[in-house]
């Protein structure tokens, strides 16, 4: 793999890619930018090199391949900017405390004057001795469903599996989403349960009302009344007593779904820090994890509430799923219709 440089050249394709200069974590001192999308070979350093070496703006500087130091590039700044020290301090910390990853020895440059470097690398050098490099790409989404669109148009178009898409904003909301997803999983299954049961009993009630008023689809049936048209009506009656329940349904779930599932809510957090703390109990210590495991169970704030547990979506599949079971369970009595003989209910009041 060679010997590693002292230095790190950072080539940017575009002015939204610099994240740290555009959040304010470092900021221009002296000069400017470099102008995006030229190969004019003019860097911005940092000011502690500018510092130390005595540099300042149109100054030039050489760099070497640090394995072919015969192979020397020449390089204008063009800008000197200065980095927070605690953002330098946690790189330091999660490189190892590399040189190249101290941001006094991070150069930046345009992407096509970095291009130009390892092209010139190349062809000055063989495989062992060329610059070595490491494309990474960061783009910005509006939604986690674009991000995850990206990532499956990326693959289909040729995108190599030793490449790693990841973000780190997309892992720590899916990190504070966790109690959420659990909680929907056990309130999903809870319904499973709800609707098998409803589905049963509805089926009954309606099995013991048609028996209860057999005496009068007898009575329909003998006037010359057709059977489907008692069907209708019985099923039409089971109707309109399920959109009345349906209505005082939806009505208590409003009010009490919100305050009832952020209790739930809380009590899922409560039992995941539980858990973390019991685990780092048992070892003694803080457990040692991978970073983006890491990521996903320190420091994520969990969504603790929800400001609305009823829309127009919830209450529609609401009135559906109601009415599907209705209608299911409605047919599945009124069959005991179609196989009533009138005469024999009539001669059989009893």
């Amino acid at each position: 793999m060679g010997v590693q440089g002292e230095f790190t050249v950072i080539g940017y394709s575009s002015d939204a890619a610099m994240t740290d200069f555009i959040n304010g974590t470092s900021s221009i001192v002296d000069g400017q930018m470099f102008t995006q999308a030229t190969a004019d070979m003019t860097v911005v350093i940092n000011s502690e090199l500018a510092s130390y070496n005595d540099l300042s703006v149109g100054d030039t500087i050489q760099l070497s391949n640090p394995n072919a130091e015969d192979e020397v590039y020449e390089l204008t700044i063009c800008g000197i900017y200065e980095k927070e020290a605690a953002a330098d301090s946690m790189m330091n910390m999660m490189s190892g405390f590399s040189t190249g990853a101290d941001s006094a020895n991070q150069i930046y440059v345009s992407n096509q004057t970095l291009q130009e470097i390892l092209a010139q690398s190349e062809e000055a050098s063989d495989s062992t001795t060329a610059i070595r490099s490491m494309i990474q790409g960061t783009y910005s989404f509006d939604s986690v469903a674009m991000f995850e669109t990206f990532e499956d148009e990326a693959r289909e178009l040729g995108l190599a599996d030793t490449y790693t898409i990841s973000s780190g904003d997309v892992t720590t909301y899916e990190a504070s989403l966790r109690p959420l997803e659990n909680l929907s999983q056990y309130a999903g299954y809870f319904l499973i349960v709800i609707l098998s049961i409803g589905a049963a009993i509805l089926i009954v009630l309606h099995i013991f009302s048609i028996r209860e008023r057999k005496y009068e689809i007898g009575v329909l049936a003998a006037i010359g009344m057709k059977k489907w048209k008692i069907v209708i009506q019985f099923l039409t009656e089971v109707l309109c007593v399920t959109f009345c329940a349906l209505f005082i349904g939806m009505g208590v779930g409003t009010v009490s779904s919100v305050p009832i599932t952020n209790q739930l809510l809380e009590q899922q957090i409560e039992s995941m820090n539980s858990e973390t703390l019991g685990q780092e109990e048992r070892f003694g210590r803080s457990m040692e994890m991978p970073p983006q495991e890491r990521n996903e169970t320190r420091g994520v704030e969990y969504v603790s509430t929800i400001s609305s547990g009823v829309n127009l979506v919830v209450m529609l599949e609401m009135i559906g799923i109601g009415l599907l079971l209705t209608i299911l369970s409605g047919c599945t009595a009124l069959i005991f219709i179609l196989r009533y003989d009138p005469l024999w209910i009539l001669s059989n009041r009893d």
